[in-house]
């Protein structure tokens, strides 16, 4: 196979990756009040961590970055509005936060399991390799894109330069990408794929060089490994 048709044959099993996934990824928009009045909005990427069945309430529950629905602590949020891969709109609550990594868990409160809606993605047992080929899917009220890219690296967040967080630990260690382009529109939340369609990363922030940095899917709870370890 010559260059061409292989750079071709990859763009096709990303385009089908991101067709086959792209339901499980949502669009998250917070709105928030400071003193009974609505101040601001905020808006990133979620995808659906576990079936309804096993969360409380019979709910759908998704994953997101804490810095999505928690992006000021002085402010009190009002309203979390999801939005799925049909277009339809979804009252969301924050279940449980962790600060220390920057993770949010985000219950559907007004869909049951046996609506069916709750696309799971499957979690990645291994860490990548380096050079390993991965794609980005995030949803914006405009819908779902995809960005390629590759594994670099696992480095501490400490010295990135990154603005701090309340609580964070700063201290963990942060999966870098070397993306097509690492600064976009919601990308914050967005899980990463491997080549077998499964979750490796969480989209935490764009940085320079047009690379990327994303927690490790092993950082949620009761998922297995260590990635990058």
């Amino acid at each position: 196979m010559d260059l061409e048709s292989a750079k071709s044959t990859s763009a096709n099993e990303n385009e089908s990756l991101f067709e086959n996934n792209k339901a499980s990824v949502v669009n998250i928009l917070g709105t928030y009040a400071y003193e009974g009045r609505t101040v601001m909005k905020s808006a990133g990427s979620g995808f659906f961590l576990k079936d309804s069945s096993s969360a409380d309430n019979n709910a759908c529950e998704i994953v997101s970055d804490n810095h999505v629905v928690t992006p000021d602590s002085t402010l009190t949020l009002s309203s979390l509005d999801i939005t799925f891969d049909d277009g339809s709109h979804h009252s969301g609550r924050i279940s449980k936060i962790d600060q220390a990594n920057d993770l949010a868990y985000i219950q559907i409160t007004d869909l049951k399991n046996s609506d069916g809606a709750c696309k799971l993605l499957a979690f990645a047992e291994h860490a990548p390799l380096a050079g390993e080929p991965l794609i980005r899917i995030n949803r914006s009220l405009s819908g779902a894109e995809f960005t390629e890219g590759n594994f670099a690296e696992m480095r501490s967040r400490e010295g990135m330069g990154l603005p701090d967080l309340e609580n964070e630990n700063k201290q963990r260690d942060l999966m870098v990408l070397k993306m097509h382009h690492s600064l976009g529109h919601q990308f914050s939340g967005s899980p990463y794929l491997n080549q077998e369609g499964k979750v490796v990363g969480i989209h935490e922030a764009g940085i320079e060089n047009e690379q990327s940095i994303a927690t490790p899917i092993s950082t949620l709870e009761g998922q297995p490994g260590r990635v990058g370890k």
